[in-house]
């Protein structure tokens, strides 16, 4: 997801745009950002993105989601067996649910990206509190101030 990026710039970011004439779907993304989330003593860095997709209008058919996206590089495989997404917002869980795991094997180790369909109404809350915990596989971590300005960006880009 990508594409190019938007002409106005602003100190939250910069973001990106594409579409694909083929299935006629068009994408609106963040930037990725970077976050730390912890196991225990484990430390894992990843990049967080969150990507808005439009579809072909079609009567009495959904054409649009939210996508929330994780990439984490490390030397082992670490959504492999668990890669279930959860928020605490403000003291509230909200599930987000399993999401789909791509992952590829270099030399360096491994990188696994997680995609997760979330609702709007999910992100307007996480975006909207005042503090904000992701539970994704077994780590977690505070949500930066950064990542919830930039999903209200986004909502402002698609509205």
């Amino acid at each position: 997801v990508g594409g190019e990026a938007f002409a106005q710039k602003n100190k939250l970011g910069t973001l990106f745009w594409g579409f694909d004439p083929e299935k006629k779907v068009r994408n609106v993304s963040t930037a990725s950002l970077a976050q730390e989330l912890a196991n225990g003593a484990k430390r894992l860095e990843v990049e967080i993105r969150v990507i808005y997709f439009q579809g072909e209008v079609k009567p009495r058919t959904p054409n649009t989601a939210f996508v929330f996206g994780l990439l984490a590089t490390s030397k082992e495989h670490n959504f492999d067996k668990e890669n279930s997404l959860k928020f605490v917002v403000d003291g509230k869980e909200i599930e987000v649910g399993t999401g789909q795991r791509f992952w590829r094997e270099n030399p360096a180790g491994v990188q696994e990206l997680i995609q997760y369909r979330i609702a709007r109404t999910d992100l307007a809350a996480i975006a909207n509190a005042n503090r904000v915990t992701v539970h994704a596989g077994g780590f977690s971590g505070p949500v930066s101030s950064e990542l919830r300005d930039t999903i209200l960006k986004l909502f402002g880009a698609v509205n």
